[in-house]
């Protein structure tokens, strides 16, 4: 590609370089309306040249960064799998944690406070900053299937209402399952080991339906 472009331009350097010779050896002969004429036409070429110079070279220029795109788009697919992992545990363990709350009969006070409880651990793995950092480079459906697991699980934490001292009630605590349930489709997205690592820890099964799974 490189040695195709540069031959290119040695061609077309050459010509207007035999252009240029002949009409300064040539422009004594004609006379001074047309020299005019012809000095405009010259520098209307070399105008030319020169866009289209600048239209290989920043072709070229895409078509070499295009595969290092990719690559970093690669690295921080890793990258942002390590990050997200820990908050995807801690999302498959408060899943589990719920079930059993819900299991329960009675002890709405406890329930609530143990749910809320577990959900401050999930906040506090949530690195955003980082993730939001790595979004920039990754491809655009894993930007966007990471987007959606992350807002996921903050608004599962809004839902639980983490931040205020109100009772969760068992209706509200079974909104909340239904809503971290929902990491399931979009982990399946983005990563398949993370998607299998949530459905081990959590006890979902791949072939429930969406009934079951958001009880």
């Amino acid at each position: 590609m490189g040695l195709r472009f540069s031959l290119k331009v040695i061609c077309i350097v050459a010509v207007l370089s035999a252009l240029v010779v002949g009409a300064h050896y040539s422009i004594r002969f004609v006379d001074a309306p047309e020299r005019e004429v012809l000095a405009t036409l010259l520098g209307a070429a070399a105008t030319i040249f020169a866009g289209w110079l600048a239209w290989e070279s920043l072709t070229m220029q895409a078509q070499r960064t295009e595969p290092e795109k990719i690559d970093r788009a690669k690295i921080r697919k890793e990258d942002a799998v390590v990050a997200i992992a820990p908050a995807v545990h801690a999302s498959a363990n408060w899943l589990t944690l719920i079930d059993a709350e819900l299991a329960k009969p009675g002890d709405r006070e406890g329930k609530s406070v143990r749910v809320k409880k577990s959900g401050r651990f999930l906040n506090e793995v949530i690195d955003r900053n980082f993730l939001v950092a790595l979004m920039d480079e990754l491809s655009a459906d894993d930007r966007i299937n990471l987007l959606m697991i992350v807002s996921t699980m903050r608004s599962s934490l809004a839902l639980a209402q983490i931040h205020f001292d109100d009772e969760l009630s068992s209706d509200d605590i079974a909104l909340v399952r239904k809503a971290i349930a929902g990491l399931r489709n979009h982990l399946s997205r983005f990563d398949t080991d993370l998607h299998s690592v949530f459905l081990r820890d959590s006890g979902l099964q791949p072939e429930q339906s969406q009934e079951t799974a958001t009880r």
